[in-house]
């Protein structure tokens, strides 16, 4: 039988998704399965925001995912061993232990000094129920993380496999992200941790000071302290963000706390009160870095400009792609192709990925449909593939044969495309094949991208024939183009520019990318007229 182990995650938002990350990275330690259990159910917890998660299921907030999915009625019947973080008599056992109550599975784990993790780890049970609202962590002699960092790493990568809701995205992704998100938890949390209990006089004076690094975006479950903390700031001559078009008129208080934790991952610096797991959680979903509220070496730092975001980045982490992990793509294209995400734009990749497996592929073209929020994204891959999603389209065949190209303009509309990324076979003899048919139906303004060039090198790649010589690389192709740009300075008389020359208006050159951006290339020597040199540059 299969392995499981069931996660059913607890208490509020934060909690909740610190456990599910947490079981999916211990799920991988111990080789099994992970699912999970959060399904609607009857709320009885007298915390409104808690009550509120209890009534909606993971699916409410996040898409389906193959990483973890819901467990079925039978997998839930499969369970034959139970831990949860609190047992009978404890305090918060009534209201949030669900596994006996709602299952009636076999009785929990007994209170014990035994962390759940190594629990789990010493569990030969094929299914597992795992309940609790924290990091179950597996130690490191247990084949667990060996350090703080690196196990900070581990959940922020189980977080990179939970996509969630369009809807949210959406709502979180239109403010700007601002240089720091400070969150500030007042409420029920300071009756049980009282190192979160920071006094406001003391949080208006720190938040000046983080303003100075730069726009300043301020949470709080209590609207009056964040307003105090806006107030300070405001007068001090600091800048702080509008964040009104976060909150959709009607949105639930435990929606709009999610768009919110969504908003704050997108923010390079995270601030957060101690023992807040909301904050925390937020930075480790974003891979942002954290600060503790009131942390006097934060503010003592060196100030400098807020970075520029990169939430391409974000995007690549998110879905899988390799154009952030074994390449460095993705801070390259955010720099060119930033100033298009607010347009309607067309992008055509060339190349899903997974192979010959249909259900394998198409990371790259859900971080591009993100990326751009209004754009039609299109793939072409010589093999078919189940990629179906939401302002995304793919096609089958050969880039190498022109009626493929041809048809797949035809059915795209004709309009041509703003954006065209050649991630497909690699050969230079389809590259510049490819590019010699599909830049004329780039638009102005527009960007045509070359991925892994270093196959320009590679005799395996056909770059080489059999006698050893060189034929024409891809490399060399676009290294010849760099001449065009100065068609009108060549002494040629009588030169006729070819439609290369015209219309490549730069050429960005990277390790192993290379952009060719569409534009009128037509400026006028000052020296060369009509590609004649005058004559005492000749004599």
């Amino acid at each position: 039988m299969e392995r499981m182990l069931i996660i059913s995650p607890q208490a509020g938002l934060g909690n909740r998704l610190r456990a599910i990350a947490a079981a999916m990275v211990l799920a991988r330690q111990t080789g099994r399965r992970c699912l999970h259990a959060w399904v609607p159910r009857e709320p009885n917890d007298p915390r409104p925001n808690v009550s509120a998660l209890q009534a909606i299921g993971f699916e409410a907030l996040f898409e389906p995912c193959a990483a973890l999915p819901a467990a079925t009625d039978a997998e839930m019947g499969a369970i034959t061993e139970c831990f949860s973080e609190w047992v009978p008599g404890d305090g918060w056992y009534g209201v949030q232990s669900a596994a006996q109550r709602q299952w009636q599975l076999l009785p929990q784990n007994e209170a014990c000094r035994m962390p759940l993790a190594e629990l789990v780890a010493k569990s030969d049970a094929p299914v597992i129920l795992l309940e609790t609202s924290i990091d179950e962590r597996l130690g490191a002699e247990l084949g667990g993380a060996p350090s703080d960092d690196a196990w900070n790493r581990l959940v922020s990568e189980a977080y990179a496999r939970l996509r969630p809701r369009p809807e949210f995205r959406a709502l979180a992704a239109c403010v700007p992200a601002a240089g720091v998100a400070m969150t500030v938890r007042r409420g029920d949390l300071l009756q049980y941790s009282p190192e979160s209990n920071q006094a406001m006089a003391s949080l208006r004076d720190w938040a000046v000071q983080v303003a100075r690094r730069g726009r300043v975006a301020v949470f709080s479950d209590e609207a009056a302290a964040a307003a105090e903390i806006e107030a300070a700031i405001a007068a001090a001559g600091g800048d702080g963000a509008e964040l009104g078009g976060l909150h959709r008129l009607g949105l639930p208080d435990h929606l709009r706390a999610f768009v919110d934790f969504l908003y704050i991952a997108r923010c390079p610096v995270i601030t957060g009160t101690p023992g807040s797991s909301f904050a925390f959680e937020a930075a480790r979903f974003g891979n942002r870095r954290y600060v503790n509220n009131l942390d006097a070496g934060f503010v003592e730092e060196p100030s400098a400009a807020a970075p520029d975001e990169d939430d391409l980045s974000r995007f690549a982490l998110l879905h899988g792609t390799d154009k952030n992990a074994g390449h460095s793509y993705t801070r390259h294209y955010h720099r060119h192709f930033a100033p298009l995400r607010g347009e309607a734009i067309r992008l055509l990749e060339i190349g899903i990925g997974g192979y010959a497996d249909p259900d394998a592929g198409g990371a790259s073209l859900r971080m591009w449909r993100d990326y751009f929020a209004s754009g039609e994204i299109f793939g072409l891959d010589y093999h078919a593939k189940n990629v179906r999603e939401e302002r995304v389209r793919v096609f089958q065949g050969s880039q190498a044969d022109p009626r493929v190209l041809a048809q797949l303009l035809d059915a795209t509309g004709g309009e041509g495309f703003d954006v065209v990324i050649d991630d497909g076979s690699h050969r230079s003899e389809h590259v510049t094949a490819t590019f010699m048919m599909l830049f004329q139906f780039v638009r102005a303004g527009g960007w045509y991208v070359i991925e892994d060039t270093q196959t320009a090198y590679w005799p395996s790649f056909g770059t080489q024939d059999t006698a050893g010589s060189r034929r024409l690389s891809m490399m060399e192709f676009f290294k010849n183009l760099a001449d065009g740009l100065n068609w009108r300075e060549i002494h040629a008389p009588g030169y006729q520019p070819t439609y290369l020359d015209l219309n490549v208006e730069s050429l960005h050159f990277y390790h192993n990318l290379v952009f060719v951006r569409k534009g009128r290339n037509d400026e006028e020597s000052n020296i060369v007229a009509a590609n004649r040199m005058p004559e005492w540059m000749t004599k």
